[in-house]
């Protein structure tokens, strides 16, 4: 093979490679519903999620509440801390309890797609990030 044809396989690897890397993704979330609670100084905050293949929750995170998630789709890997890691599949549910540490990524093959719902104290950010 010439050294011409050569750099056009390795640059059409590496354009590949990109491609691909771009078409994964990230997480995205679209919240369908916000409501206060009878509990006074709480709301319900819930959102639709997609994972793609090779993705995460973006990071280590706490909520003031607790966050119940349900998978539609795929495999969900679940880390709290102090606890084992869990994978709920389509059809588990899974419930973190207010303010643990935790961490979600996709983990099968295909893409995840989840309904969270989070109890949480109104007025507060749902998510805070943990420096690591």
């Amino acid at each position: 093979m010439s050294k011409r044809t050569l750099l056009s396989v390795f640059v059409f690897g590496v354009l590949a490679v990109g491609i691909c890397a771009a078409q994964q993704g990230a997480m995205t979330m679209k919240e369908v519903l916000r409501a206060d609670l009878s509990a006074p100084g709480h709301e319900v905050v819930q959102s639709y999620i997609v994972i793609p293949t090779g993705a995460a929750s973006g990071g280590k995170h706490t909520h003031p509440g607790e966050e119940i998630a349900f998978v539609i789709e795929g495999s969900l890997r679940v880390e709290i801390d102090g606890e084992p890691p869990v994978v709920k599949n389509a059809g588990e549910s899974i419930i973190v309890p207010a303010g643990r540490i935790h961490f979600a990524s996709n983990a099968g093959s295909g893409t995840v797609r989840a309904v969270a719902t989070w109890v949480v104290e109104k007025g507060k950010p749902r998510t805070a990030f943990v420096q690591q």
